[in-house]
């Protein structure tokens, strides 16, 4: 954009006076690029030329008002030469009277400054619209991954829920006599030194505070106990063993993985009692910490116990019971512990496919106000760049 100086400066027409062109003067160039960033100066001689080149953007009023101001007041020297601005289009060059040089250089350094500026803030405008459009692609991606598992989830939480209604009749019995048995124990005189607690988990996530309930639990049990009470932990499901591993590592007796990607089975609950009986390790009594299913909202830790063949013979309250020969009750005792651990697995996995569903659905809200606040931001943002754009037009238009 050209813009003429003196023809709109009555001010300046009466200290500026025409004059040939110099054959003989070295020009003063000073290149201004677009992006602001690269300022070219080869300052050779000082003339004076009738258009000044900003590229694209054009500030002179407030300059030219300096300018003027400098020019009313005289000064010793006379027909100074004021720099010249090579244009595409460059005027003869004339001598003036009372201008400095560094006025100038300052009026140009001024407004090649705001042009940078000006640039500057519309790069800003365009890459914050990138950045808000690559976010909220982004959380339109998660907001399918959640939805997607919330259907699964779903799916998974109406078989798991069939599925315990035959588990909780197999697995009240043989909680039903444990607990008999417990209560029993209770008016003994010397209590256990040696317990096992059994952690029910899995080895997935995205459920919510399930398997912190669990961990939480079982720490407040191990803080609380006495220094001649000795605790050793079996973990069922990687996150019990995540949570519990860095504070009770070593208490950790042995853990069990690869549960909870499959609708949990008899055999599985087998082979973890199967493993506890086979460890070597003698426990006087034992807790199963697990999560008990109330609503597809709600569930509820809570402690089933367990008792070794040694402490159940030494029950009083067990000849209620018919008589029972040493073979039967230890049958049944290694059996009876599958059935606790298989109802425990029941139990969890249904109040882990309800509480995934349940934070599912709350991550898909969130996804979705997430997604109508940047919304909102990248259509304010790209109108305020469109809106500066056209004031930076409609402004250039007025200066020609």
């Amino acid at each position: 954009m050209l813009v003429r100086i003196i023809s709109r400066q009555p001010a300046l027409r009466r200290f500026f006076s025409a004059a040939p062109p110099s054959s003989s003067g070295i020009e003063h160039a000073i290149e201004f690029k677009k992006t602001g960033a690269n300022h070219k100066q080869d300052i050779k001689n000082y003339k004076c030329s009738e258009y000044l080149h900003f590229g694209t953007y054009s500030y002179y009023d407030p300059e030219m008002t300096m300018l003027k101001s400098r020019v009313a007041q005289p000064t010793p020297k006379k027909h100074d030469v004021v720099p010249s601005v090579k244009a595409q289009n460059v005027g003869p060059a004339v001598k003036a009277q009372n201008v400095e040089p560094a006025v100038v250089k300052m009026i140009l350094s001024s407004a090649a400054g705001r042009a940078c500026m000006a640039n500057v803030s519309q790069q800003r405008g365009m890459a914050t619209l990138k950045d808000i459009s690559i976010r909220l692609k982004s959380v339109k991606n998660i907001q399918k991954i959640t939805k997607s598992m919330k259907m699964v989830a779903a799916a998974k939480y109406a078989k798991a829920e069939r599925e315990l209604k035959g588990a909780r009749a197999y697995g009240e019995g043989a909680q039903a006599f444990y607990d008999n048995i417990n209560e029993a124990a209770v008016e003994g005189q010397q209590a256990a030194k040696k317990k096992l607690l059994v952690l029910m988990t899995s080895d997935r996530g995205l459920c919510g505070a399930v398997h912190s309930a669990i961990a939480k639990e079982a720490k407040n049990i191990l803080r609380t106990k006495t220094p001649e009470t000795e605790y050793k932990l079996v973990i069922i499901g990687d996150k019990a063993k995540a949570a519990m591993g860095r504070i009770y590592g070593e208490d950790i007796l042995f853990s069990v993985n690869e549960i909870g990607r499959q609708p949990p089975t008899f055999e599985d609950a087998s082979v973890a009692a199967e493993a506890i009986l086979t460890s070597g390790y003698e426990f006087d009594e034992g807790q199963i910490l697990y999560n008990r299913f109330k609503s597809v909202v709600s569930y509820e830790t809570k402690k089933m116990p367990i008792l070794p063949l040694e402490a159940v013979k030494s029950k009083d309250k067990l000849s209620t019971y018919d008589s029972i020969d040493d073979d039967v009750l230890k049958s049944y005792t290694e059996y009876s512990l599958a059935q606790l651990i298989y109802y425990a697995m029941k139990e969890c996995a249904t109040s882990e496919q309800s509480s995934r569903m349940t934070a599912m659905d709350g991550a898909s809200k969130n996804a979705g106000e997430m997604i109508d606040k940047l919304t909102l931001q990248f259509n304010r943002t790209r109108q305020a760049v469109i809106t500066r754009e056209l004031i930076e037009i409609i402004s250039g238009a007025a200066c020609v």
